[in-house]
């Protein structure tokens, strides 16, 4: 690999202009954007290498610094399947960008040596950047460090973080070497790499999942009309353009958005965006105070989304991540229970989740919470354990991880052989679901009874017709016993052993309403329970009843009820309670209703499913996408701002931070629920907190800076304060604080 233009780059435009060491972390590099430029060069390097070393799959550069200040700005590298970037790479950018002017030509040697990177492979790095002033100018530095090394870059100029993910995600879900990539890329494989594509899918799978809900009942108080607090910034140039592509017919409302904060006149997340509403618990500047009206805050970047709303006293509510993970948990939860399907759920908190928020989802929703240290790559990692995996932090990150297969379960379901997407209608999906492909013959054994063998042909990766495909090409069933030949059963062949001939082959159509009622049986509902009378009558002059006085109703006897049971639960049955009962009083009919209703509402569970996880950005937390899932929810369960928030109440709390020599003084435990250093800190904290009722409160190290960040709880808000400052005090007593003592908090 030639590295003399990256020397001549280093030594006529991008040389190091600082001696203080970086660190990349979760944000990847930030700071202020007059003295960037030299990292930003260096990041354009690593790009090139990271793309070589996936094989020439595209890497993410994005140039944003999100909820800081304008005279800010940063960059972050995102992985070849849309996520951030690899922990272990994290160092190796670390390692680049502290390295002196002469000694980076040895660290890129390392590099490649490291991991056995190929330079011959082609590489590119795909380049977006926010609104920022300085973004242009860094952006052209970055794309000079991915030039240096021979790579491509291309440049996506203005998007918002989240877009960049997917479409990095979505180019490389192409290439279908990585197991990971393909899972990663299913829910959309079929859209371009593209912010069109981004908007295409979200659209279409939102106004579809709307679709899903039907009349609306006389307790709908799901409210029209949102204010979206673009922040100034890149999130509200594109909900702009993703409210464009919002349309639907009149069978569907949808929400009328409108933006304020759009970026026209004020400053990048000076007074407003989701940091600011969070922080300060107070709405931005611009926001109207209408009683009721539905408020939400993205940040700088668009990848965090915080709703408030003011009631009719004109008093401010937020609800912040907790209250979207708790809204969405309760959504997904009662769609699994409703599908019958076997889809492991959990959601993932850090320690500065609300405790209140906790105990609803535990012991309300029934759906286990898991904690993990600070950090979006963490609480996505985590949510990998699951099939539906939810994670929210406070400050309003977060999004819904499916698993492949929950996709693959889901997909299955709704589809069929071929995939048909619930979208667009369009089959051939990405899972391909094979029917089998065969003739059934008969034969007599040696004691001379006829057995019936299924022949199948060789397997084939060519995709059969559906289910709704074939169907559509058969006759109903009235007209296929009017145009065929009778044919006869299995059971009729096995009474009829002694004829003298037998016909080869089951005619087709029998095959394939065979291939049918085994599929059907497949999805269906056990509805072994709603055995009418006369049906039992049936089984029984059938000679359906196995040695155990069993009633064979699937087929299997082992799987049969017992006959008194049946003949029980036909008398239990009342006609007029069973849903979907038309008033005739028939039973048999209404048995059949309650059957098909049933197996409808869960074939509606599985689609809202499998919609709502196209709605969703998996890749990140996403404030256009949230935003979007969350009002299909208040939409779906006709829930008004105020429902929502009283699904729970917070408990009050605060969070301060106290500035300190060096950070790294203070170490915790038990995912920074516990801090084990400096000795009697700990010790201190509890303390503080057996004084206050539901008291809880912990201290963690700030990953940028030197301060010490510290949350509290109580019950009350004048309690939390007091615990608040009793524990801030004792950081800086014990771990070496600056400046002035914390104090009372005043107000």
């Amino acid at each position: 690999m030639n590295f003399s233009k990256v020397k001549e780059k280093i030594k006529n435009g991008y040389p190091k202009g600082t001696d203080r060491s970086l660190s990349y972390g979760t944000a990847g590099f930030r700071g202020p954007a007059n003295n960037l430029d030299w990292v930003m060069f260096r990041m354009g390097l690593l790009g090139a290498l990271r793309s070589k070393s996936q094989k020439g799959r595209a890497i993410g550069a994005m140039i944003t610094a999100s909820h800081n200040p304008v005279g800010d700005n940063g960059i972050k590298l995102i992985d070849p399947n849309g996520e951030m970037l690899e922990a272990s790479w994290e160092g190796v950018a670390t390692d680049l960008v502290n390295a002196g002017d002469v000694d980076v030509i040895n660290v890129l040697k390392n590099i490649v040596a490291r991991f056995n990177i190929d330079a011959s492979i082609p590489a590119i790095v795909y380049v977006a950047q926010d609104t920022r002033p300085s973004s242009d100018i860094l952006s052209a530095a970055v794309r000079d460090g991915v030039e240096a090394l021979g790579a491509s870059a291309k440049d996506f100029h203005l998007l918002t973080t989240p877009q960049l993910h997917h479409i990095v995600n979505v180019q490389n879900g192409q290439f279908g070497s990585s197991d990971e990539l393909d899972a990663l890329a299913q829910s959309s494989p079929a859209q371009d790499a593209s912010e069109e594509g981004y908007y295409a899918k979200l659209s279409e799978a939102f106004v579809s999942l709307l679709r899903l809900r039907g009349e609306p009942s006389a307790e709908n108080h799901y409210e029209t009309d949102i204010y979206v607090d673009g922040s100034n910034g890149i999130g509200a140039m594109k909900m702009a353009s993703l409210r464009g592509r919002l349309t639907g017919g009149a069978d569907v409302k949808l929400p009328t958005i409108r933006i304020f904060n759009d970026g026209k006149a004020g400053v990048l997340n000076e007074g407003c965006g989701a940091d600011f509403v969070k922080t300060t618990q107070k709405a931005p500047k611009g926001a109207p105070y209408n009683g009721g009206i539905k408020h939400a805050s993205f940040d700088g970047d668009a990848d965090r989304i915080i709703y408030f709303y003011f009631d009719e006293a004109h008093a401010f509510h937020m609800l912040d991540g907790d209250k979207i993970s708790a809204l969405i948990s309760s959504f997904f939860i009662d769609l699994v229970r409703e599908s019958g399907l076997d889809l492991k759920i959990g959601v993932i908190q850090t320690a500065y989740a609300n405790g209140a928020s906790t105990n609803y989802i535990e012991n309300v929703l029934k759906v286990p919470v898991a904690c993990v240290s600070t950090g979006v790559k963490y609480l996505h990692h985590k949510a990998k354990d699951y099939d539906i995996g939810i994670y929210f932090e406070a400050n309003g990150h977060g999004t819904v991880l499916f698993s492949p297969r929950a996709e693959h379960i889901l997909q299955e379901r709704i589809s069929g052989a071929c995939g048909v997407d619930v979208v667009t209608g369009n089959g051939h999906g990405h899972h391909h679901r094979k029917r089998r492909d065969s003739h059934v013959v008969f034969k007599t054994d040696g004691d001379g009874a006829v057995v019936v063998e299924e022949i199948l042909a060789p397997s084939s990766t060519e995709c059969r017709p559906s289910d709704a495909e074939q169907l559509q090409a058969l006759p109903v069933d009235d007209e296929v016993l009017k145009s065929e030949e009778p044919v006869m059963s299995t059971e009729e062949y096995e009474v009829l052993a002694d004829l003298p001939a037998l016909p080869a082959v089951i005619p087709k159509d029998e095959l394939v309403l065979k291939h049918e009622r085994e599929e059907a049986q497949e999805f269906a509902l056990d509805t072994s329970k709603f055995v009418p009378l006369d049906e039992v009558a049936l089984k029984l002059a059938d000679n359906a009843i196995n040695k155990d006085n069993k009633i064979d109703i699937t087929g299997d006897a082992s799987s049969g009820v017992a006959k008194d049971e049946a003949v029980k639960w036909e008398k239990d049955l009342d006609a007029n309670k069973i849903a979907g009962t038309d008033g005739t009083g028939d039973l048999a009919t209404a048995i059949t209703n309650k059957k098909k209703n049933g197996t409808e509402a869960e074939r509606l569970a599985v689609e809202k499913l499998l919609l709502a996880s196209k709605v969703i950005n998996q890749t990140v937390g996403d404030a256009l996408a949230d935003l979007l899932l969350v009002e299909a929810v208040l939409y779906l369960k006709g829930l008004a701002m105020r429902e929502w928030d009283a699904l729970y109440q917070d408990l009050p709390n605060r969070l301060l931070k106290v500035k300190v020599s060096d950070r790294n003084v203070v170490q915790t435990t038990d995912a920074e629920r516990k801090c084990s250093a400096p000795s009697g800190l700990q010790a201190a904290i509890d303390q503080a907190v057996r004084k206050y009722h539901s008291g809880r409160a912990f201290v963690r190290p700030s990953g940028t800076e030197d301060v010490v960040r510290v949350y509290a709880e109580a019950d009350t808000q004048e309690d939390v304060d007091k615990l608040a400052q009793e524990v801030a005090l004792a950081v800086f007593q014990l771990a070496g604080g600056v400046g002035q003592a914390p104090g009372r908090l005043s107000y």
